[in-house]
């Protein structure tokens, strides 16, 4: 196993190149640089039974910590910022799908939430009216009075 073979701090090297997703070939020439030779299939197994499990957690705790977020009341120039980070992280050649599937997911409650305000300012005018025609309806004015109140409710 390549945590037991090896110094600390050429440990820490390899562990941050597989984090930031070097490939097993380059992670093999840093050790040789160092003097260390390993098949690229001991380091793959070393990645996949120390590496990949610590980075999934670390994304899972992302996820769950960016889940906690409300959208509610942030403002335009937050949702602008994450906006930008979600075009950034895609563009990125080391774009973690589930952190920006988390950003996306972000963005679109942020807009369904803003659809969802505007649709209720719409729903409490078209109440204001309804109610304003039935009292006009219910008021003692002439037929003509009511036409033109009516009228004047609705924009006609």
């Amino acid at each position: 196993m390549i945590g037991s073979q090896l110094p600390p701090i050429i440990k820490d090297d390899v562990d941050a190149m597989l984090f930031s997703g070097a490939s097993y070939k380059d992670v093999q020439e840093r050790l040789a640089e160092d003097g260390v030779t390993l098949s690229q299939e001991a380091i793959r197994r070393y990645y996949h039974s120390q590496i990949l499990p610590a980075r999934l957690a670390r994304q899972n705790k992302t996820a769950e910590e960016l889940n906690k977020i409300s959208v509610d009341g942030v403002d335009e120039a937050t949702m602008r910022a994450i906006r930008s980070a979600a075009l950034d992280l895609a563009a990125s050649p080391s774009c973690d799908p589930k952190a920006l599937s988390i950003l996306v997911n972000l963005i679109l409650k942020a807009e369904q939430l803003e659809q969802d305000k505007r649709r209720l300012k719409m729903l409490e005018a078209k109440a204001a009216q309804a109610d304003a025609a039935r009292q006009v309806t219910q008021s003692t004015l002439t037929p003509e009075e009511r036409d033109a109140r009516m009228r004047s409710i609705f924009g006609c």
